[in-house]
Parts: structure tokens; C-alpha cells; sequence
């Protein structure tokens, strides 16, 4: 017999069904580290009911950002409708996604775009991820599809390590927004830096050179930690299978 304190008393297990109690908890506390790592793992803004918190940089004062509640990918998205006066405007993450983001080295950062114009000038506009003493990693994008209402959205995805390519100290912030200066291709030690006191994440809003609307939707960083939701489906079908298996052999030698 197994004895186990429960609730100042001591409960007798039979030595029989020990196989089935110790996966039942081994199971729960799976489940429940799984559920923890997941949600300290990943920081993002589906635009469900606001533009939580994210903003225009370098933006026309004309130039607006709004919440749209439907034809997001899916559900809400922010919106930016360029004026066309001069400057380059960029999408300004919120402080949810500042700061130490250490934990993201070798995760992902990913996001939807929608444009309704060919997207020339992306080439001028990188996204950009800038730390407080000025060092940034910067990237250019393939341009987005170009689509009216309802959008066609664009996912990009990106691992923050050395295999995306992004250029270390390769934008300089002008009265014309990010523009990409030179540079050199960043190391794991430079990303890394960067990540560890993250002042903006800028993404580019203007990639046309008269007015134009931009969709944003998604954006996310996750940590290399965070299992994808397949990964989470096969864990748990091999979980129960392994459950009704032992449940079975315990049955059977009652």
C-alpha cells in the first residue's frame, strides 16, 4: 500500500492502482505548466476590441489610426489611412511588448499586413526593433497583397535569431521615417543585445507615395517555448491513449 496525506488525513492507495493516480497527476501538472509557459511565452495584440495600445510614429498630422471591429484576419484590426503630406508613417508597438524581451531570442515575431495599394516604397520603411541606446536590428519586408475591402491579408513570420537576416544598426530615424543607412548582417550576440531593452518596435504603415489605407492584425512574439497548438493536440491523443492503456492492465488484474 502507498500512503498519501490528504486534507490532514492519511489515504491508503492500492498498490494496483498506483500506475493510474501517478499519470493522473503527472498529466495535471503537464497540462497545468503547459498552460503557464504558454501565457508567459507569447505577448500579442489581435485587435479584438481596440488598437490596444499601439500608435502612429513619424506620422502626417492629417494621417490616423483606427480600430475596425470586422475583416480582420479574423475579427477586428487596426487601420492606418495615410494623409500623404510628407512623412513615412510607421506602426509604434505598445509597452507590453518593451522592454527585456530576452525570452523571445530564437522565438518568433509574427504578424498580418493588408495594403490597398502597390506597396513601392515598402523598400524605404523596414521594421525596425531598437533598444534604449540607439543599437536596432532592422528588416524589409516583401510587400504585402494588394486588396480592397474585404482585405487579403499577408502573414509574415520571423525567428529572432540569425537565420531571418536582419541588419544590425541599419536604420536611422529621419524627419522621414526609418531608412535603411547601411549596416551589417546581426549576430546572435547583437539580436540578443537588442532584445534584452527593446525602446520601439516599428512597423512600416506608408508604402505608397499618395494616400493609402494599411491593415494591421496579430502582431505577436513568442518564445521558442511555446508549443504550436498540433504539438498541444498530439501531446494530449498520446496522453489518453497511454491513460486507457494502464486503465485497462489495472481492470484487468482487479
Amino acid at each position: 500500500m502507498l500512503q498519501q496525506r490528504k486534507d490532514n488525513q492519511i489515504i491508503a492507495i492500492p498498490m494496483k492502482a498506483r500506475p493510474i493516480h501517478f499519470l493522473a497527476l503527472g498529466l495535471a501538472l503537464l497540462f497545468a505548466g503547459g498552460s503557464a509557459t504558454a501565457s508567459a511565452g507569447i505577448v500579442i495584440s489581435n485587435f479584438n476590441t481596440d488598437l490596444d495600445g499601439w500608435t502612429l510614429s513619424d506620422n502626417d498630422p492629417a494621417s490616423t489610426l483606427t480600430y475596425i471591429s470586422t475583416g480582420g484576419n479574423p475579427g477586428g484590426f487596426i487601420q492606418f489611412s495615410d494623409a500623404a503630406q510628407g512623412a513615412n508613417d510607421v506602426f509604434s508597438a505598445p509597452a507590453k511588448f518593451l522592454g527585456n524581451d530576452s525570452t523571445f531570442l530564437n522565438g518568433t515575431l509574427s504578424f498580418d499586413l493588408a495594403h490597398n495599394e502597390p506597396a513601392e516604397d515598402i523598400s524605404t520603411t523596414p521594421l525596425v526593433i531598437m533598444d534604449t541606446s540607439g543599437d536596432n536590428l532592422s528588416l524589409i519586408l516583401s510587400a504585402p497583397a494588394t486588396s480592397n475591402s474585404p482585405y487579403t491579408w499577408t502573414s509574415y513570420s520571423f525567428a529572432l535569431n540569425t537565420t531571418t537576416g536582419f541588419i544590425f544598426d541599419g536604420g536611422t530615424n529621419s524627419s522621414n521615417g526609418f531608412i535603411l543607412s547601411g549596416g551589417t548582417l546581426a549576430t546572435q550576440v547583437q539580436i540578443n543585445t537588442v532584445l534584452n531593452n527593446v525602446s520601439s518596435i516599428l512597423l512600416p504603415a506608408d508604402m505608397h507615395s499618395g494616400t493609402e489605407l494599411t491593415g494591421l492584425d496579430n502582431f505577436a512574439l513568442s518564445s521558442s517555448s511555446v508549443p504550436e497548438p498540433s504539438t498541444w493536440g498530439l501531446l494530449a491523443g498520446g496522453a489518453a491513449a497511454l491513460f486507457a492503456t494502464l486503465r485497462r492492465r489495472v481492470n484487468q488484474t482487479a
